[in-house]
């Protein structure tokens, strides 16, 4: 995910804490809803990419070798 696709924004103006978004609630509750939808944490989605880019890399060290 890029910053592009985010959908929620780190407020930078230090008046207040948190994040901000433009998009609106039913957009918000859909994307949360595609999250939820996967069953996983956070950490497991972290996981799971960094295990990916493992594999990606093992790969293309045994392409060229």
């Amino acid at each position: 995910m890029t910053e592009n696709d985010r959908m929620t924004h780190q407020r930078a103006n230090g008046i207040k804490d948190g994040y901000w978004s433009a998009a609106t609630k039913a957009e918000l509750v859909q994307r949360l809803a595609e999250y939820e939808d996967t069953g996983l944490l956070p950490w497991e989605i972290k996981q799971l990419l960094a295990a990916s880019a493992a594999l990606v890399q093992e790969v293309s060290n045994h392409d060229q070798g």
